[in-house]
This record gives structure tokens, C-alpha cells and sequence, in this order.
């Protein structure tokens, strides 16, 4: 991965949708993510997406049967 689309990556806002709603950035604290691991008795987090892979444009149709699949496998191994 070049320097530019690392970059790009840690500009991002990844907002995360549930209850509550939130926001967080690479490499910075999120107080939000911070309270709903600790009420959930949890000290970890991943963000995974199967959208665009290896940072390459993907048409709707193809990401939303990718994300799908990923759902169904994570699904399937209990998380």
C-alpha cells in the first residue's frame, strides 16, 4: 500500500451504525467505541468490510453480495 492511500485511510471517518451511532478514525481515541466495549465487558475491536477489495472500486452489486458473504461467514464461525 502506498503512502498516499495510507493516508487517505487514516483521514477517513468510519462511522459506525447502531445504538449509539459513532464515529472513529484510525490511530485516534474514540470515547464512544471506549464505553460500548466496556458495557459489553469487551477490551477489543475490529472493523472489517468486505467493500472494495485490496482498496479497488467495485461496482454496488459486487460489494453487497462480498459484504454479505462476510456476514454469513462470521455468522457462521459465532461472532
Amino acid at each position: 500500500m502506498d503512502d498516499q492511500l495510507l493516508q487517505a485511510y487514516r483521514n477517513t471517518d468510519y462511522r459506525v451504525a447502531g445504538e449509539p451511532t459513532f464515529t472513529i478514525r484510525i490511530g485516534k481515541r474514540c470515547v464512544a467505541l471506549e464505553a460500548l466495549l466496556s458495557a459489553r465487558g469487551m477490551a477489543e475491536a475490529a472493523f472489517l468490510t468486505a467493500w472494495n477489495p485490496w482498496s479497488q472500486p467495485t461496482s454496488e452489486a459486487d460489494n453487497l453480495a462480498a459484504q454479505k458473504r462476510l456476514e454469513s461467514d462470521l455468522a457462521a464461525a459465532g461472532y
